[in-house]
């Protein structure tokens, strides 16, 4: 009452020129304006949207501005804004992208300043505007890859067994910054190694291919490798319209079986083969080196066979060491019975190797009875015969044998004259004949005791040619 004024003051955070209106009922409303300007510079802010960009191409216009704690931009004075990112191949340009920049200068009277961004590195990198007395400035940039120019491996080198798949091979498309990239559409990538027994796998090692696509939208495919061989083929992946790339695989084998390299071997009786080898294979038959020195244990279904050494065949042995580093060891057999015995290679954990000799009959040495006959009665052939009451007799053939018993054949016609060392024993059928092949005579003799008087004599077969030894047996009344 008896006052016509009221005063207030007036407070704002926007920078500008609002309208302050009082109004009172029933009065015509006051207006008037107000002028706010912004206060003292406190932080700096990016007015435009975050950025992507390909690598190795400039971003669009980033503009970066000074303002107040109110965000209102502030034109008082020049400002230097140091730029970074932590990127080691990104690099700041001027917004005309004619030059590498690391700081731009918001002007007096102005609140912004301009610049660009380049990075050749694919990723989203965190852009940083700061300068002294402001709170720095934050945003985000996205690099893409560029165009496929190169195929590149991500995996390592595998290192596989022969007959058995590697781990996953990842073959990847990039930029000719080596940013991995779906650009380009699907691609088909041709593979082919070195070598002649490797093959290409699908992912689930069930077919057999020569090439996979990369898919429209992706960066890379896989595949697997197999190898029979051991060695260290290098595979490829090519596409068109990119340079190709390569990597090694190494190819070891791994021993699974005994498998001997030389021939079925054959000798003479007494008389040592020559060289037997043994060898350590994988699967795919191919030679193995690595896992370690291995006996190998050798036998053989013979009773007159045995195992030599192989430098110098004066030593019987039971077994052979493949060494470290080696794929086989040799040694000889020798066998005193002609016979085609099986010789067997074993060794823990692998399968066994066999094979048969063949060990023919040594050179004609000796005579032997067969096909004895006592007083009518079939006997089993032996030194002595006691022939009982008179008249009995025995009777026999003759074969001609090696030293080693084993029945051959003479080197020629053999006439055998068989004589008793008693006038009490007769000889009848000498002499005989054994004609080759025949290793036996063709017919046999019969030694008979004529009297009832008791005696014994020695009995002897002698052949007149060959240099057989003399064949000689007693019989008794």
């Amino acid at each position: 009452a008896a006052s016509s004024t009221a005063s207030f003051l007036y407070r704002d955070t926007n920078a500008g020129t609002p309208t302050i209106t009082a109004a009172a009922s029933g009065l015509t409303s006051a207006t008037q304006g107000a002028t706010i300007t912004a206060a003292a510079a406190a932080k700096l802010a990016f007015t435009t949207t975050a950025q992507t960009a390909t690598a190795g191409v400039s971003t669009g216009t980033i503009t970066v501005q000074r303002q107040d704690a109110f965000g209102n931009p502030t034109t008082s004075g020049s400002t230097v804004v140091g730029l970074g990112s932590p990127s080691g191949t990104g690099t700041f340009r001027d917004n005309a992208d004619a030059a590498t920049i690391t700081s731009v200068t918001i002007a007096a009277a102005s609140s912004t300043a301009s610049f660009r961004y380049r990075d050749t590195t694919a990723g989203s990198f965190t852009l940083t505007a700061s300068s002294t007395g402001l709170t720095s400035a934050t945003q985000t940039a996205t690099i893409t890859g560029a165009a496929a120019t190169q195929l590149a491996f991500t995996t390592a080198p595998q290192t596989i067994t022969t007959n058995t798949a590697s781990g996953t091979i990842t073959v990847e498309r990039r930029d000719t910054f080596g940013n991995p990239t779906t650009v380009g559409g699907a691609l088909t990538v041709n593979l082919t190694r070195t070598g002649t027994t490797g093959t290409f796998r699908d992912t689930t090692d069930t077919t057999t291919i020569t090439s996979i696509a990369i898919l429209s939208g992706n960066s890379s495919a896989s595949f697997l490798y197999r190898d029979t061989t051991a060695g260290s083929p290098t595979i490829t992946a090519a596409g068109s319209g990119v340079t190709s790339a390569s990597q090694t695989v190494t190819v070891n084998a791994v021993a699974t079986k005994l498998v001997f390299t030389t021939a079925a071997r054959s000798a003479v009786a007494g008389v040592s083969t020559s060289t037997i080898t043994v060898q350590r294979q994988d699967a795919g038959s191919t030679a193995v080196t690595t896992g370690g020195a291995i006996t190998v244990n050798l036998t053989t279904t013979s009773a007159g066979g045995t195992f030599r050494d192989d430098a110098t065949d004066t030593t019987t042995i039971t077994s052979v060491t493949i060494a470290s580093g080696s794929s086989s060891a040799s040694f000889r057999y020798r066998d005193t019975v002609a016979a085609t015995p099986t010789i067997t290679a074993a060794s823990s954990g692998l399968t066994s190797a066999t094979q048969t000799a063949t060990i023919s009959a040594a050179a004609p040495a000796a005579m032997v009875l067969a096909t004895c006959v006592l007083n009518a009665s079939s006997v089993p052939c032996a030194a002595s015969f006691a022939l009982g009451n008179s008249p009995g007799n025995v009777s026999a053939k003759i074969d001609i044998v090696d030293a080693f018993g084993n029945v051959t054949p003479p080197t020629g016609t053999t006439s055998i004259t068989i004589t008793s060392g008693s006038s009490n024993f007769t000889v009848s059928g000498s002499p005989v004949t054994v004609t080759p092949p025949a290793s036996r005579s063709a017919t046999p003799f019969t030694v008979t005791h004529a009297n009832t008087s008791a005696g014994s004599t020695t009995i002897t077969a002698h052949a007149a040619t060959g240099g057989l030894a003399d064949l000689t047996f007693t019989v008794q009344k």
